[in-house]
């Protein structure tokens, strides 16, 4: 990755998110001198500035919005809507490690130019998430338990710190697609060779696994 001189890094007031808290350490070490911004509800892309020159938020998402701190009723707030992320986005690179921020990144590029991004789709992180799943789909995940959704979660953090890791380590925004895909690949062999898993929460966990590597989307100008 190159060398930015104004990046800030978003990661709202949410116990749901505390498990992204790894990746949050690391990138506090990688970057020391990033703004650590906690926004607090309403604040609507706060501290995001003309001078911003990569935006790294951690949380989540859906297609049409990132979402901010809880508010008083517990309540997911709004972070940045298409409106002020088309605004305040525009000309910024970007690292969205949110639920379908592939999407979201689609819809704010239609008046925003992004050119160096790193963005994911669906990230199934908590059981809520997979009930609403599975209204849509009454098989999707089946036969997890916790012991799977757990495991799952520990894959993409630590897939996505070695990634982080590894785009310092070529200069390359690119590197850590690739690199998160590396070590998705090998904890897909783990699953496959060594739990002591069902054949059917085998098949749901690489399935969830590749889902998760085929859906992120980057660019990076030549």
């Amino acid at each position: 990755m190159r060398a930015y001189n104004n990046i800030v890094i978003v990661y709202p007031l949410d116990e749901s998110i505390a498990f992204l808290k790894p990746i949050l350490s690391e990138l506090k070490m990688l970057f020391p001198n990033a703004v650590i911004l906690r926004p607090k509800p309403g604040t609507y892309g706060s501290a995001i500035t003309d001078e911003t020159e990569l935006v790294i938020f951690l949380g989540h998402g859906t297609p049409s919005q990132l979402c901010g701190s809880l508010d008083d009723s517990g309540e997911k707030s709004v972070f940045l809507s298409i409106d002020n992320g088309s605004f305040l986005l525009d000309g910024v690179d970007i690292i969205l490690f949110a639920c379908n921020s592939d999407d979201y990144l689609r819809k704010i590029k239609r008046n925003a130019e992004i050119d160096c991004y790193v963005t994911f789709g669906d990230m199934p992180t908590d059981w809520e998430h997979i009930h609403h799943n599975r209204d849509q789909d009454a098989n999707f995940l089946k036969d997890f338990e916790d012991e799977h959704l757990e495991y799952y979660k520990t894959v993409i953090v630590e897939s996505v710190l070695e990634g982080f890791k590894n785009g310092i380590r070529t200069n390359s925004i690119i590197g850590i697609p690739k690199r998160i895909s590396f070590v998705v690949n090998q904890k897909i062999n783990e699953v496959i060779l060594e739990r002591n898993w069902s054949k059917p929460q085998k098949l749901q966990m690489v399935e969830l696994l590749n889902d998760f590597k085929k859906k992120i989307r980057y660019a990076q100008p030549l």
